[in-house]
């Protein structure tokens, strides 16, 4: 794959951001993690490239069969071997840790204790950060042994990315494209969310079937908004009337704050 200078910097910034965990530096790991992610979200040809193996990724259900205590596995925690799955794996799992889904140290005590049942952090990072760096960084066809210190040579280069109008042209053909895969992802995975939410709703025999026909209306509406519009400020406004609706229904609120969650990150990322 070609890549300019700039990119390159990106990709060696996202491995340093890994081996600082890697190595075993683990104080302040929540500052790390979100280190990481910044590397990836700030850098468009990784974020691309990292989104791709994200569509049609079911993270709980892979999550679920990974886990020790599925006992399905071994009782032990065993990433996936092919790569397109480590890569989306790994990204939701960093994210689950950042937005404190997941605790971070009470993962690491539940799937990757030693002997004594002490918190292994230098294994998770060998078993899980490091197949992640070195899964994306192959994509790019960059050693993950490139130290940081090549940067200055790289700035040095005269070698110097959007030298002319064409190639500012074909950045921003590119920047637009990796925007569009960017909605992709983020409506693909809010329509299906929504769907599931329209099924805890028509489950549930509680609600009253006035009520049930507003809710399943408003959220057909979100998922036409989504898929057709790319909309998200129009989904927003339909979920203020959903969430009048919703109010005491217990059932849908587990799903609902998952799509609140998830429009959040979208406003935020």
């Amino acid at each position: 794959m070609d890549i300019t200078n700039g990119q390159k910097m990106q990709i060696i910034n996202f491995i340093d951001c890994c081996n600082q965990m890697i190595s075993g530096k683990y104080i302040l790991a929540e500052n790390k993690i979100a280190q990481i992610l910044t590397s990836i979200r700030s850098s468009e040809i990784i974020f691309e490239e990292v989104s791709k193996n994200l569509i049609g990724f079911d993270f709980e259900e892979k999550y679920y069969k990974l886990e020790v205590k599925n006992k399905l596995n071994g009782s032990k925690f065993t990433m996936p071997e092919e790569r397109s799955e480590i890569i989306a794996m790994v990204y939701n799992l960093l994210n689950y840790f950042d937005l404190q889904k997941l605790n971070f140290h009470g993962f690491i005590v539940e799937n990757y204790a030693d002997d004594s049942g002490k918190a292994n952090y230098v294994l998770f990072g060998q078993e899980v950060l490091k197949p992640f760096r070195d899964a994306v960084t192959e994509i790019f066809d960059i050693s993950a042994d490139v130290k940081k210190s090549e940067i200055t040579a790289i700035m040095n280069s005269d070698d110097r990315a959007f030298s002319t109008q064409e190639e500012l042209l074909k950045e921003k053909i590119k920047q637009d494209e990796i925007k569009d895969m960017q909605d992709k992802v983020f409506f693909d995975d809010l329509s299906k969310q929504i769907e599931e939410l329209i099924n805890v709703v028509k489950m549930d025999s509680k609600i009253k079937p006035a009520k049930k026909d507003d809710m399943i209306f408003i959220l057909e509406a979100c998922i036409k908004s989504a898929n057709k519009y790319k909309d998200i400020e129009n989904v927003s406004a339909l979920l203020v009337a959903f969430d009048v609706l919703a109010l005491k229904v217990k059932t849908v609120k587990y799903r609902y704050e998952k799509i609140k969650d998830l429009i959040l990150s979208y406003y935020t990322a």
